[in-house]
């Protein structure tokens, strides 16, 4: 069984979701020293930074969307890879603690605009252009893929936060490039590439696994961590 983005939500879990991931973030992430934010745990490997830049550079384009689907009648969108996107960027250099600051305001502004939406409203549609041929897309494929998207990537840092701490030296991971046709298995993290954004990164690509993970966490019942990564 594969559980890919566009996984069907409704409107309460899909709100629910982009709620709780700022928060989910910000509790695993309280209190690490800036070694284990930004130092990549394992050779080829997101560091914690590169996850939140790279859940921003999504976040920026299919929240985007949303509001241009919102704001006009069924206009006509030409899409662009978030991995292109954040390379016009700052968020991999930018510290952690700002740059998530930063996303939690976004994600506030966005849920602003959603939570008022009438039923009819999600299915307020565009046409997207620019990934092959052009597809309708509607408020609400772009709200479930942002939160089914995050979901997969708050699991990538249950992993990373109780695992050992990063080695030296290691060249970071990236992104996958077509997020449309990424299928996730149930507790798999998706395959990553060297992340496009650093220069000399070396082509690999790397399976993050969180199996047990949320088990070991449950043990841990006086960890704030536990009680909230059990939920992924």
């Amino acid at each position: 069984m594969y559980v890919m983005y566009d996984r069907k939500l409704t409107t309460d879990q899909v709100l629910a979701a982009l709620a709780e991931h700022p928060k989910a973030i910000a509790a695993l992430t309280a209190g690490l020293p800036r070694a284990r934010l930004h130092g990549s745990p394992s050779r080829g490997e997101w560091s914690l930074n590169d996850v939140l830049a790279h859940l921003r550079s999504c976040s920026d384009m299919w929240g985007k969307y949303i509001a241009t689907i919102i704001a006009e009648d069924r206009p006509t969108i030409r899409a662009m890879n978030p991995t292109t996107w954040i390379k016009s960027t700052n968020y991999p250099e930018l510290e952690f603690a700002p740059s998530l600051r930063a996303f939690t305001k976004q994600r506030a502004g966005l849920l602003a605009v959603l939570r008022p939406l009438p039923r009819a409203g999600w299915s307020r549609s565009a046409t997207v252009t620019g990934a092959g041929r052009p597809r309708e897309r509607t408020v609400l494929d772009y709200a479930q893929w942002l939160a089914n998207h995050e979901r997969s990537h708050v699991r990538h840092i249950v992993r990373v936060v109780t695992s050992p701490s990063p080695q030296k030296n290691h060249p970071p991971a990236r992104a996958h490039d077509d997020v449309e046709n990424v299928r996730l298995s149930p507790g798999v993290a998706p395959h990553l590439d060297p992340l496009p954004w650093r220069s000399g990164a070396r082509k690999a690509a790397i399976v993050l696994t969180d199996a047990g993970v949320a088990d070991r966490c449950r043990r841990h019942d006086s960890c704030e961590r536990g009680r909230i990564l059990a939920r992924f």
